[in-house]
């Protein structure tokens, strides 16, 4: 069995680079999550689900999608990588 033993410098930047692609790669959707609003607008949800404001609402009355839903919603349509625009 060989065994490698790198130096510091080899180390140091083995550990930078797997740290910089990490960050790369997480940190934009890390940043969306915590940054997205609690509550969603009639005008978003309008534009996630592709409809009217009369289809919200007939949504709403006929309890299809309550207020709990429109929280839920962002997580359901969110595409990694992708922000829906925000009004």
């Amino acid at each position: 069995m060989e065994l490698f033993i790198p130096s510091k410098e080899e180390l140091d930047d083995a550990i930078y680079k797997a740290v910089k692609k990490a960050m790369q790669e997480e940190m934009p959707e890390l940043i969306h999550k915590a940054t997205r609003k609690k509550w969603l607008r009639t005008e978003e949800v309008m534009e996630i689900i592709q409809c009217s404001r009369r289809h919200v609402q007939y949504l709403r009355d006929s309890n299809q999608l309550d207020n709990s839903n429109f929280t839920n919603m962002q997580e359901l349509f969110d595409i990694p990588g992708k922000l829906w625009k925000i009004f």
